[in-house]
């Protein structure tokens, strides 16, 4: 029977025995590979599960930062609502508008004071979202109205944090 190659060595150079008793370098290596699979598939799961929590945990905090000050709902095929508020105590860190619905338009304004300084900007945005608002850095208070135009039920929502 002709030989179709070498044999398989073990560390002492000696055959691997046909029974298998002794394990060869190429069995040894095969399960060292599949070890460090195992070892880099656990640590890319450790690395997902790490950033998924590390996500999840500044959406629920961008989430549940802003508290509602006022908020207005109204329904129609051509509706259109408006509000305004004040926040003054404690200063407001920031101060945003939120846009619920199939919004053809917002508008927004707000004026800040802090001492005698007064500013002021204004916003015109075209869809439903979350928006957060340029206001003086150490306010003393803001004066926000808010006004949104489109169809089904809408809502205009005033938030600070």
């Amino acid at each position: 029977m002709p030989c179709t190659g070498t044999p398989p060595l073990d560390e002492a150079a000696s055959p691997t025995l046909a029974s298998g008793v002794v394990r060869s370098t190429l069995e040894r290596t095969q399960s060292h590979r599949r070890e460090q699979a195992v070892q880099r598939s656990r640590l890319a799961l450790a690395v997902v599960l790490a950033l998924g929590t590390c996500f999840t945990t500044i959406a629920a905090h961008a989430a549940t930062g802003w508290k509602v000050v006022k908020s207005r709902s109204i329904n129609g095929p051509f509706a259109f609502t408006a509000i305004n508020a004040t926040i003054a105590t404690p200063k407001p860190r920031g101060i945003a508008v939120r846009f619920i619905g199939k919004v053809n338009t917002g508008n927004v304004l707000i004026g800040c004071t802090k001492g005698f300084s007064v500013s002021s900007a204004s916003r015109v945005y075209k869809q439903a979202g979350l928006y957060v608002l340029p206001m003086t850095r150490g306010a003393d208070g803001c004066h926000v109205a808010a006004s949104i135009g489109g169809s089904g039920k809408l809502t205009v929502q005033i938030l600070k944090r």
